[in-house]
């Protein structure tokens, strides 16, 4: 009975793996296209300011990065070997820059620092993001994301975000 039940549970785990693993191309390619329009969402500079007020040591990762994944989901060169005092690509996106467009870079850079905080192990630990917002936008109706995220996405009505206690 136990093998069963391992047997059970490692199935699921690789199944979910998979979904997840998907659900990552589709959601990125989905954020692409609203990162494509003029102008971002309504409410995306609320959600900005409470990702850089909140963001820690993930949007702190985001930037001593490169903002990697923003430049990808922007359309911009990936940075390589990008460290703290080289010009960021994303100078050249931002530098005659219109405010829709600032607006969007914004909300790329908030995005990508909530979407590299996610991995493979966080349908597991039950964790779909710090800010459950960030699902929404990453989502939409009939797209790729991982049940556990779309509950979590659902089920939040509030607008508040997902705040982690910190000592």
């Amino acid at each position: 009975m136990e093998k069963e039940a391992a047997r059970a549970e490692r199935k699921r785990v690789i199944e979910n793996n998979k979904a997840w693993d998907a659900a990552v191309t589709v959601r990125r390619e989905f954020v692409k296209n609203l990162l494509a329009r003029k102008t971002a969402p309504k409410d995306a500079a609320h959600f900005v300011a409470v990702a850089m007020a909140t963001g820690g040591h993930e949007l702190r990762k985001t930037f001593e990065g490169g903002n990697k994944l923003a430049c990808q989901l922007l359309g911009v060169e990936v940075p390589s070997g990008w460290y703290v005092g080289k010009p960021s690509p994303l100078q050249d996106l931002l530098h005659n820059a219109k405010a829709g467009k600032a607006a969007q870079v914004m909300l790329a850079i908030a995005l990508a620092t909530e979407d590299d905080s996610l991995g493979r192990h966080s349908w597991r630990e039950g964790r779909a993001g710090r800010d459950p917002r960030a699902i929404a936008y990453m989502s939409a109706p009939g797209m790729g994301l991982h049940p556990r995220s779309r509950r979590r996405a659902d089920h939040r009505p509030d607008r508040r975000p997902a705040h982690r206690h910190r000592p």
